[in-house]
């Protein structure tokens, strides 16, 4: 409760002291300030916090904890707020050398099961493990070209090996999540699940703007928010 009594702190001496003619019912988000309830509820639903035995062991908690102290600024961050990429339908350039000489990635996505779609591929990584998403209608060319299947049946998506193969599509993931274990302080493990299986729950906790278990929605924490700011104005 200490991280949510800190983060309604300082937006209500920000809102008190610092917002000019605040409208009343409005929660005031400054921009160098607009992602402290996102993140704070993102550290909420972090393994290295969270005390739910249902998400984490006591010893992996331990660990992860440890692990933290070792980890850069921009580490950190997508460690406590993964990122999400759609792969089904990148940008032109996404998945080839930039000027600058590095892999171009996809766009970020916000980190929500309602923004994936059933024809959909989804990478989510946060420098300790990557997920593929694979969604139900996902197109067959689509696995042709990346795993080299027509099809999935249930369970499946365990036994599928993301390599090269000889088409651009192929080698243009291949070459992100390369570029992504390259840049990352241990080398992720990647494991692809299909929409409704089982192991998709290996996915789930890593969508934290998501409700998972007894802590809220990000909608609904921003009311919460809002909530305990407003009391305290009053």
């Amino acid at each position: 409760q200490q991280l949510m009594a800190t983060c309604v702190q300082i937006l209500f001496v920000y809102r008190k002291f610092c917002a000019t003619n605040p409208a009343p019912g409005q929660l005031i988000l400054p921009e160098s300030l607009k992602l402290l309830p996102l993140n704070t509820l993102a550290l909420l639903k972090n393994k290295a916090l969270t005390l739910d035995a249902a998400v984490v062991r006591s010893d992996e908690r331990a660990f992860l904890r440890q692990r933290l102290l070792t980890l850069s600024a921009g580490e950190t961050s997508t460690f406590v707020y993964p990122r999400m990429f759609a792969l089904h339908n990148m940008p032109a350039s996404a998945g080839y050398n930039n000027s600058n000489g590095e892999v171009s990635l996809p766009p970020t996505m916000s980190l929500s099961a309602e923004r994936l779609e059933t024809e959909g591929a989804y990478l989510v990584e946060n420098g300790d493990a990557m997920v593929l998403w694979l969604g139900k209608a996902l197109p067959k060319s689509f696995l042709q070209q990346v795993f080299d299947v027509h099809a999935l049946a249930e369970g499946d998506a365990k036994n599928l090996l993301l390599v090269p193969r000889d088409n651009d599509l192929s080698r243009r993931i291949v070459a992100i999540v390369d570029h992504i274990r390259s840049r990352s302080a241990s080398f992720p493990t990647l494991q692809v699940v299909q929409q409704k299986d089982l192991a998709e729950a290996q996915m789930l906790p890593l969508l934290v703007e998501d409700r998972q278990g007894s802590v809220s929605s990000y909608v609904d924490f921003l009311c919460t928010v809002h909530s305990q700011i407003q009391s305290k104005m009053l």
